[in-house]
């Protein structure tokens, strides 16, 4: 049976997976890319699993007295917020998946200072990391 994760673990996933949900959502767009958009679906997926694996553990904190009141809220409003963030890319992300992108949508996104870019990885460099 895997580890369960800590708080603290699974605060700083989601917020991870929040900005790859919003940056992958960009880049869909810029490339009109559906399997980049497809994973920003799957993203938002893994991100409803966190908030309810974190809102057990917070329960859990909470029956043991573990962590104070505030805290606790405090955590919830992360997780929410953090959830959301990736919901509204998911969101985006569909809208290229259905050919829905405004052209003003576009623009927008290719005048913002994210700067991206876009590079083929050879087969010998696949699942390696880069640092």
């Amino acid at each position: 049976m895997a580890k369960q994760k800590s708080i603290k673990e699974m605060l700083t996933e989601m917020k991870d997976f929040s900005v790859l949900a919003v940056d992958l959502s960009y880049l869909s767009i810029l490339f009109g890319s559906k399997d980049i958009a497809k994973e920003v679906v799957n993203i938002a997926k893994k991100m409803d699993e966190l908030r309810y694996g974190l809102e057990k553990a917070n329960l859990k904190a909470a029956a043991t007295g573990g962590m104070d009141e505030d805290d606790l809220i405090g955590i919830l409003r992360l997780a929410a917020y953090s959830e959301r963030i990736s919901d509204v890319a998911a969101d985006l992300a569909k809208k290229v998946l259905t050919g829905q992108i405004h052209e003003i949508e576009k623009k927008a996104i290719k005048e913002s200072e994210e700067q991206f870019v876009r590079f083929k990885v050879e087969k010998e460099l696949e699942k390696r990391t880069i640092a």
